[in-house]
């Protein structure tokens, strides 16, 4: 029995001994992940205790209970994995092909906020939002850019000019009714932004700078006023870039394209208009009808730009037949480097045609300006940023009656669909039942 005994305990010393030994060699044979800038390394060390190991490394937990280190070592592994795979997801994700964003520039025709006429009335009574349904009010303020004609001045000022039957003002508060709608930019290039002289002009121009709507086509010489207005399309949309090429600049790895706009006016088709032309030392609008000035400033946009737009109120009034003044200017303005033109003025709807290739809406007609029962529309015209084109150009039908305009659908969009069809036909241009068209 002693011996027994005896046998047991030096077998228990030989156990205890080796087993201390082990754990004193544990550190050494384990040893930690660390990371070290930016790397996994295998740092050997017989310094930490497992109790320090896990107080300093607090990332770490206690797995196997009594084997810290072995923890330690298998909870930074796992740690070290978890990270390589992120990190993996991570440089997929940058190899991706970028997305390419579809950018909209939607334009209506001429509004009038004018309260002694029926739609400023309606839309100091009832705020202007009531004035347009819920589909209309989707598109343009959905609209990247969404461009109007501002057929009046903003001022309390001036005096009407003589002898003309219509002069149009309205309170400059209501340049606000512009942000409302959702609007990024006005054209001014129109005869009735001087019905109230240079005085209303001028406040006009302080107007919307005060408001922060950019706006072309009229300035305090000829120089602001035949400037285009430049925007950078890019993964966040269409920036405003600014007015003059000289004070742009571009950030290539964010713009994928550059738009320019420029508005200009041919009515008043004589030399002394009752709606001044700007000149070096005096304010007014963008006029062509001497057109040189718009060609020079089509090819300078056509420099600083990937696709240049022209704006212009041109036209007989209540004719929906172009007239040949149009076509002989269009083919001028596209030869110059325009790449689409819409038009106004005539208060109705005009074909959308091809000239040189390139598209022209001959009129955008009224979009919110009488209480008269007409048809009108939205142009939609979309980019590809990362392609640097024009991908799709859709005339949206929509119908002003009562001061308020709506969105058609069913028989009364196709009604309008084919009336546009049937004046577009023969200018080279079809439109499909959604109206997007092609030439």
């Amino acid at each position: 029995m002693r011996k027994r005994i005896l046998t047991f305990f030096i077998a228990l010393g030989v156990i205890l001994t080796v087993g201390a030994g082990l754990l004193a060699l544990q550190p050494a044979v384990f040893g930690i992940f660390e990371e070290e800038a930016g790397s996994l390394r295998m740092e050997k060390t017989a310094v930490y205790s497992g109790e320090a190991l896990l107080r300093d490394r607090p990332y770490t937990k206690q797995v196997f209970f009594g084997d810290p280190y072995l923890a330690a070592v298998l909870q930074m592994q796992k740690n070290a994995l978890a990270e390589a795979e992120a990190k993996k997801k991570e440089e997929e994700l940058l190899e991706l092909p970028e997305k390419d964003r579809t950018i909209t520039f939607t334009f209506a025709g001429d509004i009038l906020f004018d309260e002694n006429y029926a739609t400023g009335a309606a839309a100091r009574q009832s705020g202007i939002l009531s004035r347009f349904d819920a589909g209309v009010l989707e598109l343009m303020q959905g609209a990247d850019v969404f461009t109007v004609n501002n057929e009046f001045c903003y001022s309390l000022g001036g005096s009407p000019l003589p002898d003309k039957t219509y002069t149009l003002r309205a309170r400059p508060d209501t340049a606000e009714w512009l942000h409302e709608m959702g609007a990024d930019l006005v054209t001014l290039a129109n005869n009735h932004v001087f019905d109230y002289g240079e005085t209303g002009l001028l406040d006009t121009l302080s107007t919307l700078q005060d408001a922060d709507i950019p706006y072309i086509g009229a300035g305090k010489n000829i120089e602001e006023a035949s400037s285009a207005v430049y925007f950078d399309l890019g993964p966040d949309g269409a920036v405003l870039a600014g007015k003059s090429p000289d004070g742009l600049s571009r950030d290539e790895e964010n713009v994928g394209m550059r738009i320019a706009l420029i508005s200009t006016t041919q009515v008043e088709q004589f030399d002394n208009p009752d709606t001044r032309g700007a000149t070096d030392a005096l304010p007014g609008v963008f006029r062509c009808w001497d057109p040189s000035r718009l060609y020079e400033e089509v090819k300078t946009a056509r420099e600083n730009a990937d696709f240049v737009i022209v704006c212009i109120h041109w036209g007989v009034e209540s004719e929906m037949q172009k007239e040949y003044r149009q076509d002989i200017l269009a083919d001028g303005i596209t030869g110059a480097g325009a790449d689409l033109i819409v038009g106004g003025h005539p208060h109705v709807l005009q074909a959308i045609g091809a000239v040189n290739g390139k598209p022209v809406a001959y009129s955008l007609g009224n979009f919110y300006f009488t209480s008269y029962t007409t048809d009108t529309g939205l142009l939609q015209v979309q980019f590809s940023a990362k392609e640097k084109r024009m991908t799709g150009l859709r005339f949206v039908p929509c119908l002003q009656s009562g001061t308020a305009v709506q969105l058609l659908e069913g028989a009364e969009k196709e009604r309008v669909l084919k009336e546009m069809r049937d004046l577009s036909g023969s200018c080279g241009v079809s439109l499909d039942e959604d109206g997007w068209a092609s030439w």
